[in-house]
């Protein structure tokens, strides 16, 4: 996903964006997404995850 769509989300739920960063700091030091391959898109590291992101979330 790429960190544009994650603003985009944080402002349509009335998230700030730095509770937003914190957030993404918070899924990346446990092990949750990833930004390894391109620092402006994240990856999810659970294909579980990820699932449950797209049906729940991204649509």
């Amino acid at each position: 996903m790429e960190s544009l769509k994650i603003t985009n989300i944080a402002a349509k739920h009335s998230l700030c964006e730095d509770d937003a960063r914190e957030i993404i700091h918070s899924l990346i030091y446990d092990g949750y997404i990833n930004n390894n391959d391109d620092k402006k898109v994240y990856r999810f590291n659970s294909p579980i995850l990820r699932m449950w992101w797209n049906k729940n979330v991204a649509n």
